[in-house]
């Protein structure tokens, strides 16, 4: 990464970018780069592509956003975590919607992966949360039972700076999967988050 990157110049990178519509007629150019940064951010929770909810409600301040990932699958997840939302990084591994919510594909991962890359490298989060099965083929390159490796740390190499990320699988909390054995999942991505943040650090 470019000592001079920032989310400013990737934010004007993502929004020139319109390669998957070549590809794909269903796309919804949403752009979505992720929260404004805060300092307090140590945890960065990667999902697969921006919901309806983003499209419709665009949020441009990091208030209005964390104000839309309440009440969200997302946002329901992060506060039963016990995290607070200025304490968590949001952003999608896939950067625009699609009209039926489909999972991504090979060519939208390959083309919006580096964008994530980017903001990973920028932020330095000291903890890694991957939802869905679409994400972290498109991370890791690797396929996953997220249902079964719920709560599992991975340790993630970043592919630019070689700094090695502690990252925590969890199924989409948005998925029906994940709504059936809600309590189990929620206590092991728990479990493996808190062993990983600092120990005098509130929430």
């Amino acid at each position: 990464m470019n000592s001079a990157d920032s989310f400013e110049l990737l934010r004007d990178e993502i929004l020139a970018c319109y390669k998957c519509g070549e590809a794909f007629s269903d796309i919804i150019f949403a752009h979505r780069t992720g929260t404004v940064s805060r300092s307090s951010q140590d945890v960065f929770m990667i999902a697969e592509r921006p919901g309806q909810r983003a499209v419709n409600c665009p949020a441009t301040t990091a208030v209005e956003y964390e104000a839309l990932q309440q009440g969200s699958d997302y946002g329901r997840f992060i506060e039963e975590l016990g995290l607070s939302f200025v304490r968590v990084y949001f952003s999608n591994i896939v950067k625009c919607a699609a009209q039926d919510q489909r999972d991504a594909t090979t060519i939208e991962l390959h083309n919006c992966r580096h964008f994530l890359f980017r903001q990973i490298a920028i932020k330095r989060p000291t903890v890694l949360i991957a939802c869905g099965k679409p994400t972290l083929r498109g991370l890791t390159g690797k396929a996953f039972r997220v249902g079964e490796d719920a709560g599992r740390i991975i340790d993630w190499t970043h592919p630019g700076t070689q700094q090695v990320f502690k990252t925590i699988i969890s199924p989409n909390p948005g998925g029906t999967y994940f709504k059936i054995h809600r309590d189990r999942i929620l206590k092991s991505v728990r479990q493996s988050l808190f062993s990983l943040l600092p120990p005098a650090t509130p929430v």
